[in-house]
């Protein structure tokens, strides 16, 4: 040990306490008693290992770190609990982690006004896995109705379906689609289009459309044939496969729930072929009945929030969950979907 010492400020690693416990077949209060009198007879500092909470041992240390997991829907979800930082304010008590590459990453807190900001300025781009183009190729090539259904079960679902329609435009653009996004206010299609000046060439086959009913006798039908309409159009112009993006709660409140449904069915009946897709991203909650929407979907992607904390996974096809990251270059912004394993 002095030889150690002599090299600089030592610390001890003993992994694990149940082991040694089970091993030396000593009480587990005795053995923690005897060992924080070892390390305190070292004057060495120490990380302790412990595979089950343990009262008498947690009482004697200046630090208590918990690792966890649970399993969400039969996914891994891993958290790390700071329950104890002696002399330490504990301003955000719950972390989530993942072990991917047997390495230790953290997802922290997203400030997503902050980030809704930037991508108003700056272009967006996928780094990591491509999940997002993953299931959108898969709806395209479906044999069954061509939707892809983004749920968002957070409270901050128009900064997240934002930024999502911002990142799925370009993917989409850049594999040589035309589309149409509704509702979007003509006001809100100029500050989206502003990042994408790198895409200029690309940004007359994306139309904005938002229902202007006014009149109570104004039918619903005719908005659903401007959609149609609208489609044709960029079929016959630029003769590529299109993508319509509906924020269907949104639609809901100004159309209905009978007409959103109707919007997404005749839509993609009528004019949805091979390599066509239709993206729907809803907030999810008791006034939304997406019940139907989800069996008629071919894929369905999941997002949620925890402690300020983005995910997401695959329910349509089954998938892990991805950790979402953003971080913010000079020239644009990277979103970042990491595995939690």
């Amino acid at each position: 040990m002095e030889e150690v010492k002599s090299r600089g400020q030592p610390f001890l690693v003993v992994d694990n306490f149940n082991s040694i416990c089970k091993f030396l077949d000593i009480p587990i209060e005795k053995a923690a008693k005897e060992l924080i009198d070892f390390i305190q007879e070292l004057n060495v500092k120490a990380v302790i290992v412990s595979e089950q909470t343990n009262e008498i041992l947690e009482s004697m240390v200046d630090g208590v770190i918990e690792m966890m997991y649970t399993f969400l829907e039969g996914r891994i979800f891993r958290k790390m609990l700071l329950k104890k930082l002696l002399g330490v304010e504990i301003k955000n008590p719950i972390y989530h982690f993942t072990l991917i590459n047997s390495n230790f990453t953290y997802f922290p807190v997203v400030d997503l006004g902050d980030i809704l900001k930037s991508v108003l300025k700056k272009p967006i781009y996928p780094k990591g896995k491509p999940l997002l183009g993953e299931m959108i190729d898969r709806s395209s090539i479906s044999p069954e109705i061509p939707i892809l259904l983004i749920e968002l079960e957070t409270s901050s679902a128009r900064e997240i379906s934002y930024i999502l329609q911002a990142l799925i435009v370009a993917i989409l653009l850049g594999k040589g689609y035309s589309g149409i996004i509704t509702p979007m206010r003509s006001e809100d299609a100029a500050k989206f289009l502003t990042p994408h000046t790198d895409m200029a060439k690309f940004l007359n086959n994306v139309r904005f459309l938002y229902p202007r009913i006014k009149r109570e006798d104004e039918k619903p039908q005719s908005f659903i044939n401007t959609i149609q309409e609208n489609i044709n159009e960029l079929k016959k112009e630029n003769k590529s496969p299109i993508f319509l993006i509906l924020r269907y709660d949104l639609l809901g409140k100004i159309l209905g729930d009978e007409t959103a449904r109707r919007i997404v069915k005749e839509i993609t009946l009528s004019n949805m072929v091979k390599n066509d897709v239709c993206i729907v991203i809803t907030s999810k909650s008791d006034k939304i009945d997406i019940e139907e929407l989800e069996r008629s979907s071919s894929t369905i992607i999941k997002v949620f929030e925890e402690h300020g904390r983005i995910f997401c996974y695959g329910e349509k096809p089954y998938t892990q969950i991805y950790g979402i990251l953003f971080q913010e270059k000079e020239n644009h912004i990277e979103i970042n979907l990491t595995p939690m394993v």
